[in-house]
């Protein structure tokens, strides 16, 4: 049996919402991938914008196959904290293979400032976390917890991003996620791990995207109340819940299972049945809550989409590859 004492131990090592790692010191130079493959596009933040601090993530990693037909949606992925893009490329790799246009975001995700399970526990503010995310997402002054500029904030490292991308490549179509310097959220699938997937539910919460796909997240919480965030439980998300799934591992030892799941129903993702264990079938019913319990205390948390903690079947393929094709690439 796993002690509380335990858990409390691995979640501080984890820092509430963690994921680890660093940027490489230089990034290599964008590859096409051999024929038929995705190819992988490391971006230099700073080539993309100058103003753009690599204090929050130096490389973006972007990804598409140009031999599949293309969706014309933009899979756009969170890392946890303080974990760059670069520790998602199986995910990222597999939507470029189902016809997306791929993008790991580096964004101020790192463990300080902007940890918003970190900052705000113990909060009697209801609404602690969502004035992060929303410093986080548009650089507005938000939250007095964080400091968070306009040229760091997702929105505009995301615009730089797909206008760098398309002006590289234009043949690719990376600027049709783009319309007069503003996102076309419409377009775009929000994703991510931890954080990274709390970032992405406050994304559809606020703008109407194309889907949502939540890994071991979204977490944002209400310690005082004893109940989701604020933003979480504000209604009238922009995204109707018929877009967005959740995914995680029932071990896991950051974020409690029964958290998970009252965040999830939340989002209205119980409406589509009961959640599904995708240990024990592939036929997921329609569910939009899916679980596993592959994971080990250690790994459980970033099991649901890290390269590193991701189980592999016997082809050497993510064993989650159809969890993360039903519920972000249909």
């Amino acid at each position: 049996m796993v002690t509380r004492s335990l858990i409390l131990a691995l979640a501080a090592a984890l820092s509430a919402c963690g994921g680890g790692g660093s940027d490489s010191a230089g990034a290599p130079a964008p590859q096409p991938g051999p024929a038929g493959a995705a190819s992988v596009l490391t971006v230099d933040v700073a080539s993309t914008d100058p103003a753009v601090s690599t204090a929050f993530g130096s490389t973006h990693y972007a990804y598409i196959n140009r031999g599949v037909g293309a969706k014309n949606r933009l899979f756009l992925f969170f890392g946890a904290t303080d974990a760059p893009p670069k520790n998602y490329q199986l995910i990222g790799t597999a939507a470029a293979d189902a016809g997306f246009h791929s993008l790991g975001l580096a964004y101020p995700n790192g463990p300080q400032p902007v940890n918003s399970a970190a900052l705000c526990g113990g909060s009697t503010d209801p609404d602690c976390t969502g004035k992060i995310r929303e410093e986080v997402l548009s650089g507005s002054d938000a939250s007095p917890l964080i400091s968070v500029g306009v040229a760091d904030s997702v929105q505009n490292r995301l615009v730089k991003a797909l206008t760098y991308l398309d002006q590289q490549y234009p043949a690719d179509g990376w600027g049709q996620y783009l319309d007069r310097g503003a996102v076309r959220w419409d377009l775009v699938r929000v994703s991510g791990l931890s954080q990274g997937g709390g970032l992405a539910g406050y994304i559809a919460k606020k703008f109407a995207v194309d889907r949502a796909c939540f890994f071991s997240s979204p977490a944002d919480w209400d310690t005082v109340g004893g109940q989701p965030a604020a933003w979480i439980l504000r209604a009238g998300g922009a995204t109707p819940a018929s877009r967005i799934f959740g995914f995680n591992d029932q071990i896991d030892p950051v974020v409690f299972y029964p958290r998970i799941l009252e965040t999830w129903t939340a989002f209205g993702l119980d409406a589509f049945g009961a959640p599904v264990d995708v240990d024990t079938t592939t036929n997921y019913g329609g569910s939009h809550e899916l679980n596993t319990a592959q994971g080990t205390v250690v790994s459980a948390h970033t099991s649901t989409a890290a390269d590193s903690t991701t189980p592999l079947d016997g082809t050497g393929a993510p064993a989650y590859l159809p969890v993360w094709k039903y519920a972000c690439f249909n």
